[in-house]
């Protein structure tokens, strides 16, 4: 009896831990980079980024278009080699390094161009896409509303079939991310990590809305929620 007793106290003592909120960090913005204004037909109200590991460059995606911006010296350099395209019939709303490479999701068709190789459908309507990672073995998609993760496994390289999903108190996600062996979201004004368990470990405050962000060069680059400004914080071991 004694040690049932111990059994649920220690269980219950557990889900209070659990209980407990994340303890919140402040971030700061050392640069702003204001978007120029393209010549192009395509919107470039930009809302994700990524951070491109082959090319070195930020990969920005809107609506109506895309474009890369090399980093020198943490600073966002628009003029050439940069470039702003049209998607044409795409809506790119996330951008995330995989094994075939820089690889985006598209909101209109509701499939992931995998890299260079191909098209992989979502097996599920996610609704309103907002982010997607690859953390090594699944791909991440974000749901803006209601706030939501869903996990895919991809099956003999060419198969994307459902794994979880995962559910959020707060009600909008902007984005979700992968770096340093862990998840990365944000609802706009906050940034969480998330543990392998997908539960938020730890926040930060962010001073400005965002749409999305990405880890590149010990620093973050965040879109602002306009889309007009990206914005560097340092990631303070993050």
């Amino acid at each position: 009896m004694k040690l049932m007793l111990r059994i649920l106290f220690l269980t219950a003592a557990g889900l209070l831990i659990a209980a407990v909120p994340a303890p919140v960090v402040e971030c700061s913005i050392d640069a702003v980079f204001p978007v120029p204004v393209f010549q192009s037909n395509a919107s470039t109200v930009f809302t994700d980024i990524c951070f491109d590991k082959q090319t070195g460059k930020l990969a920005l995606c809107s609506d109506g278009g895309y474009g890369e911006f090399p980093l020198v010296s943490g600073k966002v350099q628009y003029n050439t080699p940069g470039f702003i395209a049209a998607t044409g019939n795409f809506i790119i709303r996330g951008y995330t390094n995989t094994p075939a490479g820089l690889s985006a999701v598209d909101n209109r068709g509701r499939f992931v161009f995998w890299g260079k190789s191909g098209r992989l459908p979502l097996p599920v309507d996610v609704g309103n896409i907002s982010g997607m990672a690859w953390d090594g073995s699944r791909l991440w998609i974000a749901r803006q509303l209601p706030a939501c993760l869903f996990a895919f496994r991809l099956e003999n390289g060419s198969k994307l079939v459902l794994d979880r999903t995962v559910d959020f108190s707060f009600p909008v996600l902007q984005s979700v991310t992968f770096h340093n062996n862990a998840l990365w979201i944000t609802d706009g004004e906050h940034i969480f990590r998330m543990n392998g368990r997908q539960q938020i470990v730890e926040s930060w405050n962010y001073p400005r809305p965002i749409s999305g962000f990405c880890f590149a060069d010990n620093a973050i680059y965040a879109v602002s929620l306009d889309g007009r400004a990206i914005y560097r914080s340092p990631a303070n071991g993050m």
